[in-house]
């Protein structure tokens, strides 16, 4: 499992989602992207930004990382190549 959270999520808290990653008992990856937010996530925000959240990163910026680290991720799991040890602007935990 992947869960990939923005540190500066105001709509879905990190500890909240850390919850559901803490209660896995399979093989498991937090990542958390700095200066990350909830909107961030989303190739355009609905309503002009109208009940979004807004962190440090651009959301182009968050959408970058995103993408490269759940590629990562997936090539990992499906093809067996080797994730990355270290992102720049990311903190991974793995268990």
């Amino acid at each position: 499992a992947l869960f990939v959270v923005g540190s500066q999520d105001r709509i879905v808290p990190p500890a909240r989602t850390r919850k559901l990653y803490e209660a896995v008992t399979a093989a498991a990856q937090w990542a958390v992207i700095r200066g990350g937010y909830h909107c961030g996530f989303l190739n355009h925000a609905r309503w002009r930004d109208a009940g979004c959240d807004h962190g440090d990163l651009t959301r182009q910026e968050q959408l970058v990382t995103t993408a490269s680290l759940v590629g990562d991720w997936l090539d990992a799991r499906f093809r067996g190549a080797a994730e990355p040890a270290r992102r720049v602007g990311v903190v991974i935990t793995r268990k």
